[in-house]
């Protein structure tokens, strides 16, 4: 599977805080924050880590350590795959597509794509927002190998095609019944938003999300970067890089998105803010509302929302999102309450950014 839901420990740093809330207080550092990251990217291990705080509107701290726990303060921001971290980006651009009444979220899935076809009698009664809430039955992968990449198509069409390919795989259950994470979901829900766009789903994102939000460095193309600046994935202990930074253009809108922390910050502080960053505001307050809102319970500690996972702590409600792809890992979670995001991104496979944001959290006071 791409994601894990192991995040048991989320908000508990947030309990030890003394000083009351206050969006006029800064944040400040109780401990040598350079040291504590540096030590654990060395003891455990890591090739690289890049972490980022925000608060309100504002990227507070941001910093990137390599392989020897040593900061890169003059070196521009790495290029990370964020994985499943990129699923929220899907939802916002479904409910862009429902505001302008191209569709609605209880809709089956083949009034838009009649070509969308599984080896089930229940397939059209998949609706849309069963795609986002992980309840359509559909499985995680379409095949086994999926995110070995190694079949990898990089054709415009390639979404379009995958799709197609979908006539073999089965159904877990029927169509909401119960929660199970499924990439294959977001994949269709990607050439859901190509076809009623009229573009490919990566010039919609760009488009309409990225540009707006002067999200300047992310692409789904890791061509795009110069590729010295991307984080280059590594397994194993000692670690050791992979075959190289996992793409295929079928999986885009299911993860396979490429960007830094400073941009993964304007959109931490887009979603504190309820939907809206500096002039762009493109969700209705109740478009918005109903991104974070809880619709399914997982069984599993949380609920998710539209893509969105939230759970409540003694300090309030956490909304989450991880990801996990060959290679990388990444997690990124956002208080309401004290209006603070922060994300971890590090490029080996078994990385723990919940611990390493736990470590975060206990060593800030505002």
């Amino acid at each position: 599977m791409k994601d894990i839901r192991s995040i048991l420990l989320l908000g508990l740093s947030l309990l030890a805080l003394p000083i009351p809330v206050s969006a006029q207080s800064g944040i400040r550092f109780t401990r040598d924050i350079d040291s504590l990251m540096q030590s654990y990217v060395t003891t455990h291990d890591l090739p690289g880590l890049a972490i980022g705080l925000v608060q309100g509107d504002q990227l507070v701290w941001s910093e990137q350590y390599d392989h020897k726990g040593q900061q890169n303060k003059q070196q521009e921001p790495l290029v990370y795959n964020i994985a499943s971290v990129a699923k929220p980006f899907v939802a916002t651009a479904i409910l862009l597509l429902v505001q302008e009444g191209k569709l609605s979220l209880d809709d089956p899935v083949v009034q838009y794509l009649p070509y969308f076809r599984l080896d089930s009698r229940f397939t059209a009664a998949i609706t849309i927002r069963q795609l986002l809430t992980h309840t359509s039955g559909l499985p995680s992968v379409a095949y086994e190998d999926a995110y070995t990449y190694e079949r990898v198509n990089t054709a415009d069409d390639a979404l379009e095609q995958y799709i197609r390919s979908l006539g073999d795989v089965k159904l877990q259950f029927k169509p909401g019944k119960k929660y199970s994470y499924s990439n294959v979901g977001y994949e269709v829900l990607g050439q859901l938003i190509a076809e009623l766009s009229g573009q490919t789903f990566e010039a919609f994102m760009t488009a309409r999300l990225f540009e707006p939000l002067q999200m300047q460095e992310t692409s789904y193309f890791p061509q795009d970067f110069d590729q010295s600046r991307i984080a280059q994935p590594h397994d194993g202990h000692p670690y050791q890089p992979t075959a190289g930074v996992p793409y295929n253009r079928e999986f885009s809108p299911s993860g396979n998105l490429f960007t830094t922390v400073p941009d993964l910050g304007r959109w931490m502080s887009f979603m504190l803010q309820q939907g809206v960053l500096d002039d762009f505001a493109p969700l209705e307050q109740g478009s918005f509302e109903l991104l974070v809102s809880e619709q399914v319970d997982t069984g599993e500690g949380e609920f998710v929302g539209l893509s969105w996972y939230t759970m409540t702590s003694g300090s309030g409600e956490i909304i989450f999102h991880d990801g996990q792809d060959l290679g990388y890992r990444a997690l990124l979670l956002l208080f309401p309450g004290p209006g603070i995001g922060v994300v971890a991104l590090v490029n080996h496979l078994d990385a723990d950014c919940n611990e390493i944001i736990n470590l975060l959290l206990r060593s800030i006071r505002y």
